[in-house]
Parts: structure tokens; C-alpha cells; sequence
């Protein structure tokens, strides 16, 4: 959820008059008229059409490209937090914190190391992985 939420607001930023509208409805300080209305008075539209036009700005940009993480994070990955996740005998608290981690690194690097632990029907939930 928090990546799909910045996600959102890095939509919203995307273009110079859309980023000043929203700024204005963040600025907004109105407790009587529902937070919707208030979006829609700002930026013209409401929560779904938001949502779908987001969805479209996203599917727009396709996938991107997938380079490698820097040599400090690569060996970071390579040398520590793959071979824990992929330990089977290590704590899992600290297997789930290397899966972690490797989501917030957010690169390629050991996603075969993720999609190995969906295929074993590890102790490790599912939701962690993904």
C-alpha cells in the first residue's frame, strides 16, 4: 500500500498544474465538507476517476529497465540477505526482515530467490514474499 500510495502522489506531482491543484487541497484545512469533495473541488475529478487515471498514467509507462543495484548494495544482497532468505534453517522473523529489505532495495537482484520460497510453500507467508 505504501508503495501504490506514493505511486498516487508521484501521479498527482507529474504535472506542473495538477501539482499546484493538489498542494491546494493539501493546504485545504476544511473539517465540515467530506475529504472527497474537497479533492474534486481542487482537482476537478473524485477518488475513482483519480484511480483511473492514475492506473492509465502507470500502464503508460511501462515496466522500465532493470539495471543493476551499485557494487555496496549488490554485495550487500549477494553476500547477506539472499543467502538468508534462502536459509530454510534460519530464524524466520529474520528471514521476513531480509525479504524486507530486499523489497526496499527494489532491485531485480535475488527475485529468484523470492519466487523459489513462493514455489517451496515455505513457513515464510506468502504476502511477505510478494
Amino acid at each position: 500500500m505504501i508503495s501504490q500510495s506514493c505511486s498516487v502522489v508521484e501521479f498527482l506531482s507529474s504535472e506542473k498544474e495538477r501539482l499546484q491543484r493538489f498542494l491546494a487541497f493539501l493546504r485545504e484545512r476544511t473539517v465540515k465538507a467530506p475529504i472527497e469533495e474537497v479533492f474534486q473541488l481542487h482537482l476537478g475529478y473524485g477518488f475513482e476517476i483519480l484511480l483511473e487515471r492514475w492506473r492509465s498514467w502507470v500502464l503508460g509507462r511501462g515496466t522500465g529497465s532493470h539495471r543493476l543495484p551499485p557494487s555496496d548494495i549488490c554485495g550487500a544482497l549477494l553476500e547477506k540477505v539472499i543467502p538468508i532468505v534462502q536459509d530454510h534453517g534460519a530464524d524466520q522473523l529474520e528471514r521476513i526482515q531480509a525479504i524486507r529489505e530486499m523489497g526496499r532495495a527494489g532491485y531485480v537482484l535475488g527475485a529468484d530467490a523470492l519466487i523459489e520460497v513462493l514455489g517451496k510453500h515455505d513457513q515464510i507467508p506468502a504476502e511477505e514474499v510478494v
